[in-house]
C-alpha cells in the first residue's frame, strides 16, 4: 500500500523528516503547527510507504518514508514515545508489541471499545498514565466515542484505587494493635 501526499508549501522546507509523536486521528494527512500528521489505518497491509512530493505535478517523489510492517503497524498506529524502548531493548520491544497487539490483529471488539478499555487503564489511580490517557481519549473520539461514554469509563475506573485502601487498612490496624501490646 502506498500513501502519497504533496508537501504543503509551509512544510516543504522543513529541515527534518523524522518521526514525531502525532495522532491516530483523523485518518489521512492533517496540517498542524509542527508539521503534517499522517495517519493510516491498514490492518492487513504488508507494507506502507509515504511518498512526499515537492509539487503536485511531480512524477517522482522528493522523499520516500518506508514504514516497518511490524513495528509501525502495532495496534494500528505508531507513536514516538516507543522510540526510546525500541532503541534501548529491541527484543523487549518486539515481545511487548507482539503480545499487546494481538487484540488489534484478531480481536472481536470494535476499536472504540478497545480505546475505552485503554482509557480505563490509564485513568486508574494505580496506573494513571496521562500521556496514554490523552492519546486514547483522542483515539476513542476518533472512533466515535462520546464525551459521556468516556466520562462514564473514567468514573468506573476511578474507584479501582480504593481497593488498595480497603485491602491495606486492616493490615495497618493489625500492625497498630500489635505495636500497642
Amino acid at each position: 500500500m502506498t500513501l502519497a501526499a504533496a508537501d504543503p508549501p509551509a512544510v516543504a522546507a522543513a529541515p527534518t523528516t523524522g518521526r514525531a509523536e502525532g495522532s491516530s486521528h483523523p485518518i489521512g494527512a492533517s496540517l498542524g503547527a509542527d508539521g503534517v500528521n499522517f495517519s493510516l489505518y491498514a490492518k492487513h497491509a504488508t507494507g506502507v510507504e509515504l511518498l512526499l512530493f515537492d509539487r503536485p505535478e511531480d512524477d517522482v517523489p522528493a522523499r520516500v518514508v518506508a514504514f516497518d510492517r511490524h513495528a509501525d503497524r502495532t495496534a494500528g498506529y505508531w507513536h514516538a514515545f516507543w522510540d526510546e524502548l525500541l532503541e534501548l531493548d529491541p527484543e523487549l520491544f518486539a515481545a511487548y508489541t507482539e503480545f499487546s497487539s494481538v487484540p488489534w490483529r484478531s480481536g472481536t471488539l470494535e476499536p472504540k471499545v478497545k480505546e475505552l478499555i485503554y482509557i480505563a487503564f490509564d485513568t486508574a489511580a494505580t496506573h494513571l498514565y496521562v500521556k496514554g490517557l490523552k492519546l486514547h481519549i483522542e483515539n476513542a473520539i476518533g472512533y466515535g466515542a462520546t464525551p459521556q461514554e468516556i466520562l462514564e469509563v473514567m468514573e468506573i475506573a476511578s474507584v479501582l484505587g480504593i481497593h488498595a485502601v480497603t485491602a491495606t487498612v486492616p493490615i495497618l490496624l493489625e500492625e497498630l494493635a500489635d505495636g500497642r501490646r
